[in-house]
């Protein structure tokens, strides 16, 4: 049980924290107010700060990368379920392979080299598919795809794996090993959402303004509180990570 609950300390954590903060931001407001400064902060907790929430909850939802984590917790589960993790640590603790994981490996090694040639030849052929008009990678489909090019390319690595090696035994499997992998972040992925608050309630109160933090800045800050939970969950749930079918 007190595992369950250290899985939602990163949501609890953000809900205070953005409590917190708003009410700061009001008490500073009251104070510059009665001082007669401006400081160019706007309170969250008045009435112009209840139709900003009201009319930007949604779009602050939105700017959270949904696809990207869902991309790299699905690929963690795949990588688990079909015992590539198991493999990597077996080989970081120089411990001999059995020749099933060899030929797996080998297997997996290779398609993944096929996979970078296709991607390579369609990238650089002389239509250049996926380049920008410009015959470079500015502006083109190979960067804007990068994220799907190099899941697509995990997925094929651990499928070809944990087919050879007989932890994938139907494409059921493989859903599971991704969707085990979701069920697991579950806690981490809620709390993109008081993340999400945090970030859009400080910028309507123009705190990144007033720190002279660029919008790039600001983005670096947001992926920080994004990744805090999902580190959180790997270092707390080793013992529970979804495990191989063998």
């Amino acid at each position: 049980m007190n595992s369950k609950r250290e899985d939602y300390y990163p949501v609890v954590g953000y809900i205070i924290m953005f409590v917190a903060i708003s009410f700061l931001l009001w008490l500073l407001d009251i104070a510059t107010t009665f001082m007669g400064c401006n400081l160019g902060i706007s309170s969250p907790v008045s009435s112009e700060g209840l139709r900003w929430a009201m009319r930007n909850a949604l779009p602050a939802l939105g700017r959270i990368p949904w696809a990207g984590v869902l991309l790299l917790v699905s690929s963690f589960g795949l990588l688990q379920g079909a015992g590539v993790v198991r493999l990597f640590c077996r080989i970081t603790k120089l411990q001999r392979l059995t020749k099933m994981e060899i030929r797996s490996l080998l297997f997996s090694v290779g398609s993944i080299l096929v996979y970078t040639i296709v991607v390579y030849l369609v990238t650089f052929s002389k239509w250049n598919i996926l380049l920008g008009i410009t015959g470079t990678f500015e502006n083109s489909s190979f960067l804007s795809g990068l994220p799907l090019i190099i899941f697509l390319g995990i997925v094929i690595m651990t499928v070809v794996y944990g087919f050879m090696y007989g932890n994938y035994r139907s494409f059921i499997d493989v859903l599971e090993s991704a969707g085990n992998a979701i069920k697991l972040f579950t806690p981490a992925i809620l709390a993109l959402i008081p993340a999400a608050a945090i970030i859009a309630m400080l910028e309507y109160a123009g705190v990144f303004k007033l720190l002279g933090l660029a919008e790039k800045e600001t983005e670096i800050i947001a992926m920080v509180l994004y990744s805090i939970p999902f580190m959180h969950m790997i270092l707390h749930k080793r013992g529970k990570l979804p495990v191989e079918n063998a």
